[in-house]
């Protein structure tokens, strides 16, 4: 796990670029490597977490007699099944001086080029350099869990893992792109592939870019090696209930077990919810004799998860480490957190904290349960969507949608967001409503000068949504494409690496989702129960009380400290500023 940061320029004196690195250090305190030749420069904050030792260090030149080309790897990830991927290009003649998957990168790119991409399991950000042709290649994983953002102009393209290292270019201004106030404002997110700010973008996830510097300039060619779609147009499976919990809980045992690949510790968010019990309970079954649980809690308020967490403690016998955070823990905290956060999110504040927590407990990489909800069906969403999409038809003829409208007025947000998925025109439309924010009648009332042209169209896959064999199924996917990649990764990854946390997600891994999206519905919800199939998996070793709790997810009092011990700061914010209308 590392930050990467990389320039491609008409100019030759890159080496002035080496201290921008400094501003990555917090993803990687252990070591710092650059490679510099002629027009590019590829630097790196290492965090080392698998060969530790002085030949996984990066940049990494591909040293191998069988090797055709010069090849230059920077990399930002794990690959796990890197082993399995040596074995096979030994067998094929190449020769490895590391024990590192960064290695195994460049032996697979050497061997299969562009193909090697769909080869890799794991999370990664990789940019590679062709020194022979000159070509820059950047590539993200399937799933986007980690990032790569990117600018260019006529002299230079630059890449880097955060945002604020492009502030240290003096040729790059920081300027707000026009609309991303009220796509912030509508998803609380900022859509990818464009960011907060003009001229930065972000890979999209399963794409790779190929830059050239040529004599009129750059010429960039992106093109996509994966599509998660994919998973969800698989046939469902027809079989019963029993062998259906046995093939998840064997997908599942196969996937935390690539996922504790390391060579140093491996711990694990415990939130007292039921994707972290499951995969507490995954990681026993596994035979990890020692297992270190890391939680923030916060006392006092509804959302404190002390009670069950401590009773899951208790019975897998953890060495656990719990921070207990308040709202004076949050004022003191602000000014970092906005500086980590990189761009405007509503999340991810809950995951700076017990990140937090991880670091005091002397870890460096930590399992979470993201992507349980989107591939078990946990969310609410799946449950009030589709009861409004069987009967939408219904409430438009007897203008429901309508008679909302009139009693919500302009404020009532709860009101506004159904009257809007009523009148909706379809289901993805309807999902967007119902993750937004603000209604657009807010938002508008927000700014009068803010635009409606500058929201983002609502219906992007009207054209494969009959190839979704089902409503659950397509919501899941849309839970995955947009909340999943655009906040909950984005936000993890920013706010885990913060602290130096190696954030690491089991519930999603290609090979996982290959063997569970075919699984029937019926068995991700039964008898109105979500995620049944992992609770199934984990009932004989849990209470009722851990099995049966309410959906809550891993949230913190944010309305609670903006009422009280932040209040003064929110009101001063907010009478200062010169984006909102006061009233």
């Amino acid at each position: 796990m590392c930050g990467l940061l990389g320039v491609l320029s008409k100019e030759n004196n890159l080496e002035k670029y080496q201290n921008i690195l400094n501003v990555l250090k917090h993803r990687g305190p252990d070591d710092e490597g650059v490679f510099v030749d002629k027009n590019i420069f590829l630097g790196q904050r290492r965090l080392a977490i698998i060969d530790l030792s002085p030949q996984g260090k990066q940049p990494m030149v591909l040293k191998c007699e069988k090797a055709h080309s010069k090849l230059i790897v920077n990399f930002n990830g794990e690959i796990y099944n890197y082993k399995e991927l040596k074995r096979e290009l030994e067998n094929s003649g190449h020769d490895f001086s590391s024990n590192s998957d960064t290695e195994v990168i460049l032996h697979s790119y050497e061997e299969w080029g562009i193909e090697s991409f769909k080869k890799f399991r794991g999370m990664f950000a990789i940019a590679l350099y062709d020194e022979d042709n000159k070509e820059l290649i950047l590539v993200r994983d399937r799933f986007g869990i980690k990032p790569l953002y990117y600018y260019f102009d006529e002299d230079n393209f630059i890449f880097a893992s955060e945002i604020k290292a492009f502030w240290s270019f003096e040729f790059i201004k920081k300027e707000i792109r026009e609309g991303a106030i009220e796509e912030f404002l509508f998803f609380g997110y900022i859509l990818q592939p464009n960011t907060f700010y003009k001229n930065i973008f972000v890979l999209e996830a399963g794409h790779y870019l190929k830059i050239r510097l040529g004599n009129e300039g750059f010429e960039i060619e992106k093109n996509k090696f994966a599509d998660i779609k994919d998973y969800y147009f698989l046939p469902k499976e027809k079989i019963f209930l029993e062998e259906a919990i046995k093939k998840a809980k064997e997908a599942l045992l196969d996937s935390v077990n690539y996922h504790l690949v390391a060579d140093v510790e491996v711990g694990l968010f415990l939130s007292g919810g039921i994707d972290s019990t499951v995969l507490l309970y995954l990681m026993r079954e596994l035979k990890q004799e020692k297992i270190k649980t890391v939680s923030a809690v916060f006392p006092g308020t509804i959302y404190d998860e002390s009670e069950k967490i401590n009773e899951l403690v208790q019975k897998f016998n953890t060495d656990h480490l719990e921070l207990k955070i308040t709202g004076k823990d949050f004022l003191e905290n602000l000014e970092s957190i906005f500086y980590y956060m990189d761009q405007p999110t509503v999340d991810g504040i809950n995951t700076y904290f017990v990140s937090l927590t991880a670091k005091k407990a002397g870890l460096k990489v930590v399992l979470s349960g993201l992507g349980g909800d989107e591939l078990f069906y946990g969310y609410p969403s799946f449950f009030n969507l589709t009861k409004i999409n069987k009967i939408k038809t219904i409430l438009k003829y007897f203008g429901i949608g309508y008679f909302l409208k009139l009693f919500a007025g302009e404020f009532d947000i709860k009101l506004n967001k159904l009257a809007d998925i009523i009148n909706s025109k379809n289901l993805e439309e309807a999902y967007l409503i119902y993750r937004s924010v603000f209604n657009k009648k807010l938002i508008f009332s927000l700014n009068n000068d803010f635009s409606i042209n500058h929201l983002p169209k609502l219906n992007q896959f009207i054209e494969y949504q009959n190839k979704f064999v089902s409503d659950y199924n397509f919501i899941s996917f849309l839970e995955m494409f947009y909340y999943l990649k655009n906040q909950l990764l984005r936000d993890s990854d920013v706010f885990s690496m913060a602290h130096s946390i190696e954030l690491r997600v089991p519930f999603v891994d290609n090979v996982l989702f290959e063997k569970i999206v075919p699984i029937p519905d019926e068995y991700k919800i039964k008898n109105n129960i979500s995620k049944f199939l992992l609770k199934e998996i984990i009932k004989d070793r849990v209470s009722d009380k851990i099995l049966n709790q309410k959906k809550q997810g891993f949230v913190v009092p944010i309305e609670l400290w903006l009422k009280n011990e932040a209040k003064e700061i929110l009101q001063k914010e907010i009478l200062s500023s010169n984006i909102f209308n006061k009233k």
